[in-house]
């Protein structure tokens, strides 16, 4: 190959990931891969702590809407644009992925520095700063690999909860209403009340629906919260009893 970044004749390649990423014919994926990684590899320490902390959030969305959310939250925390922040988590979230891959070989992850300069995909500069990064993100990905393989059970039986928004406002009780065939002239609508409510947003991954929104009223939330407050205590009761069993 005779583009900047990618396996040229002579190049001694020890890792699988970088044997395969930077491949024949795939210039442009190379190209993109590059240009994301060394982004990433210009951010200050503390733009890399705030970014870490979210990979794992950023690993486990499953629905874009989750992901913008994340995503634009990051963004203001590190002073980039959210464009910019999605550039940045792009090769991050794809290293993290091969770190969990098991066709990999364990130690896959402990060449990719010297794979990468090797490649120009990183200089000899940024070489630190990378391999600092890769041992952050096996960490990162330890900790999401176990959390991922159990919502993969989970979402096969119902959607999972991806967050929740509250919003209280009241509803006005009118007298009278607006029917089609009506002059909208002659509505003239009074208001005799007032019903305090709250609005309870449900965005949910992995389903067709990506959010769904319910309004309350405040018996509906006595309701809801003790019923919750009572499927805690059935999960705490489950999970003593696991505990005794193992």
């Amino acid at each position: 190959m005779d583009n900047q970044s990618g396996l040229k004749d002579g190049d001694r390649i020890k890792s699988k990931f970088v044997r395969e990423a930077f491949g024949a014919g795939k210039e442009a994926l190379i190209e993109a891969f590059t240009r994301d990684l060394r982004l990433a590899l210009l951010l200050d320490e503390k733009q890399r702590a705030e970014f870490l902390a979210e990979l794992p959030a950023l690993q486990l969305a499953s629905t874009p809407y989750r992901r913008r959310e994340i995503l634009a939250r990051l963004s203001g925390k590190i002073g980039l644009s959210p464009a910019e922040t999605g550039d940045v988590a792009r090769p991050l979230l794809h290293l993290m992925r091969q770190l969990n891959d098991p066709d990999r070989p364990a130690d896959d992850w402990s060449h990719w520095a010297g794979d990468l300069q090797q490649v120009s995909a990183i200089g000899e500069s940024q070489r630190q700063t990378f391999e600092s990064l890769i041992r952050s993100l096996k960490s990162s990905a330890e900790e999401v690999q176990p959390v991922a393989k159990r919502r993969s059970f989970v979402q096969r039986l119902a959607p999972t909860l991806g967050g929740v928004d509250a919003v209280a406002g009241v509803v006005g009780v009118t007298r009278g209403e607006y029917a089609l065939g009506m002059r909208v002239e002659d509505y003239a609508p009074v208001v005799d009340d007032v019903v305090p409510m709250v609005a309870l947003k449900l965005k949910l991954d992995d389903a067709p629906l990506e959010q769904l929104t319910i309004h309350l009223e405040e018996t509906d939330l006595d309701l809801l919260v003790d019923s919750l407050a009572a499927a805690k205590k059935d999960v705490q009761a489950l999970r003593r009893f696991l505990n005794k069993t193992q």
